[in-house]
């Protein structure tokens, strides 16, 4: 495969969640570019979101 050669590709999922991409990319021909936006942690309290998901659930938000 190489439908991405000379391509660089973005990938802008967390450093330990981008591998199977990037082997994806690489695979493809292309150049995977790490560069992470965002970070997933758990929530320390998750009573707002329980909140706010029950009031969604009557309309929408």
């Amino acid at each position: 495969m190489t439908e991405l050669h000379g391509r660089h590709i973005a990938i802008t999922r967390p450093e330990n969640q981008a591998k199977r991409l990037s082997e994806l990319i690489l695979a493809a021909g292309g150049t995977p570019v790490s560069f992470p936006l965002i970070a997933i942690s758990a929530l320390e309290d998750y009573q707002p979101l329980r909140l706010k998901s029950r009031s969604c659930q009557s309309r929408i938000c």
